[in-house]
């Protein structure tokens, strides 16, 4: 029984002709653009080497593109590593920096519009895809944590801007932008307001759709500090509450003992005042008279009773002044006072 038609096997007619006749299998569509490249090249086909290919494989697509934004994400980490602000009025290419003038100015584009503290997220970002690209993994789901991450720190550099920070260290342009736009149209209270709120709510989000970290990093800064001072501020209320209760007792307790020994000294007031009466209404008793015995004895004899005699009154230097009104008549002369001259009075010399 002939064998069926296939690549190297002899047709019956050309057996029975005595000739070999080569067949090949029949073309599919996909390996057209192949086959007539070997139709031009018979000797290549003799040979038996492989086709060239047309398009690059999907792996090898891949695995170029993790090398693209590995090497993306090297060079502007070094950039910002080494980034130096440029002085005003020098060009940005005097600048100093590890990955020369190119470095340079990709470093002041990610900080003038990130900030220097998020603009490293964007090599961290380019090291995620280019993982990603490498290990062949699902796209979506790192594209939506990329959006998710990129809003989280939007919204964190606007908080910046807010507080006033540096805006080349921290808020950036896009986040001073975005504080100044809600500034301008919600005041200082409600910018914040607005601001915290939606933060709060892209971090609620975010905790659900691949940032998990963010829950527990919540839980430990917010909600067990929080905890904490609640149950703090609940014991200490409660001390104070025993305390007061207790020292309530105490004071009671006190005053109860405080009342007994005023009863007890009233009590033995009046009956120290009931025997002080009692006694002042006894009359006392007379003392007894003692008898002493009169002892007689001789009468002595009347001592001698010396006086003292008067002392005489010393006589004023001054001549006593009459008493009552000055005359107004004129005194008689003092030669009246003067005694007759009597001749036999007179005592001579001779004499």
């Amino acid at each position: 029984m002939p064998r069926a038609g296939g690549s190297g096997t002899i047709p019956p007619s050309a057996r029975e002709a005595g000739r070999w006749v080569p067949s090949f299998p029949a073309r599919t569509p996909l390996a057209d653009g192949v086959a007539l490249a070997c139709d031009s090249h018979p000797k290549d086909r003799a040979v038996g080497n492989p086709p060239l290919a047309s398009t690059l494989s999907d792996r090898r697509q891949r695995q170029i593109l993790a090398v693209l934004l590995a090497a993306f994400a090297v060079l502007a980490a070094a950039s910002l590593v080494s980034y130096q602000r440029p002085i005003p009025g020098e060009p940005l290419w005097w600048t100093p920096n590890w990955c020369g003038p190119a470095g340079a100015g990709l470093a002041h584009g990610l900080v003038f519009v990130f900030g220097r503290s998020a603009a490293f997220g964007v090599p961290l970002l380019a090291s995620l895809w280019a993982w990603n690209r490498l290990r062949a993994r699902a796209w979506a789901p790192l594209a939506t944590s990329s959006a998710l991450g990129v809003l989280l720190v939007f919204e964190v550099c606007t908080l910046f801007g807010l507080g006033g920070l540096d805006r080349w260290s921290w808020s950036g342009g896009w986040g001073l932008a975005a504080s100044m736009a809600l500034h301008s149209s919600l005041g200082d209270v409600g910018s914040w307001v607005v601001a915290g709120a939606v933060l709060f709510v892209t971090a609620l989000v975010a905790s659900e759709m691949g940032f998990h970290w963010i829950s527990r990093l919540v839980h430990g800064m917010v909600f067990q500090p929080a905890r904490g001072l609640a149950g703090g501020i609940s014991g200490a209320w409660g001390g104070w509450q025993e305390r007061r209760a207790e020292s309530a007792r105490l004071a009671a307790k006190q005053k109860s003992r405080e009342g007994g020994r005023a009863r007890k000294g009233a009590k033995a007031a009046a009956s120290a005042l009931a025997v002080d009466e009692a006694a002042e209404a006894i009359p006392e008793p007379a003392p007894p008279v003692v008898q002493r015995p009169v002892i007689e004895t001789a009468a002595a004899p009347p001592a001698p009773v010396i006086k003292q005699a008067a002392k005489p009154r010393p006589r004023s230097l001054e001549p006593e002044r009459p008493v009552g009104p000055a005359p107004t008549e004129a005194l008689p002369p003092l030669s009246l006072l003067e005694l007759p001259q009597q001749p036999e009075d007179v005592v001579t010399a001779a004499d």
